[in-house]
């Protein structure tokens, strides 16, 4: 017996989403057509919740949207959060005194966007997540208990020193 296909989760970038980060018309055809049929088109992406969202709400899917690497579940046109998975404060502020001890800046994501204590090239990296934006500058102390995922980005040359 032939096992009957109910759902198909999909990352965006380079999967459902093009180079200029939009659901392509023949996409949220075969979307409807998959739908149609009774198998539901799932998004499973790095991105933070709003752009995850705003990809669904452009394919016109309702299924949940699990964003930020898998630390948020979301109900597009409603919003709701079905599941928000943050690391406790301790861990997060073990991880930016890691950072700290060795000159990285650490970038935190939440439900919401992207924090950091200040700009850096780091921060400036408008792709990771998908945004025309660097994270908010914030206290990581602002931030604890809150973020879902921690980023620890330096420049190259330091890399090497670690």
């Amino acid at each position: 017996m032939k096992p009957e296909i109910r759902a198909v989760a999909l990352d965006v970038d380079g999967t459902l989403a093009g180079a200029d980060h939009r659901v392509s018309a023949r996409s949220t055809e075969t979307l409807a057509a998959l739908s149609d049929r009774g198998v539901t088109p799932i998004i499973v992406t790095g991105r933070t919740e709003t752009a995850a969202m705003a990809v669904s709400d452009g394919a016109g899917l309702t299924a949940p949207v699990i964003s930020c690497n898998g630390s948020v579940v979301s109900v597009p046109r409603t919003g709701e959060r079905l599941l928000v998975a943050a690391l406790d404060g301790e861990t997060v502020d073990r991880i930016v005194a890691f950072a700290a001890r060795r000159g990285i800046e650490p970038i935190l994501w939440t439900a919401t966007g992207r924090f950091a204590e200040e700009p850096s090239d780091a921060t400036a990296l408008p792709e990771l997540d998908n945004q025309p934006r660097a994270p908010t500058p914030t206290p990581h102390a602002e931030v604890r208990g809150g973020g879902s995922q921690v980023l620890l980005g330096c420049e190259r040359r330091r890399r090497a020193g670690w």
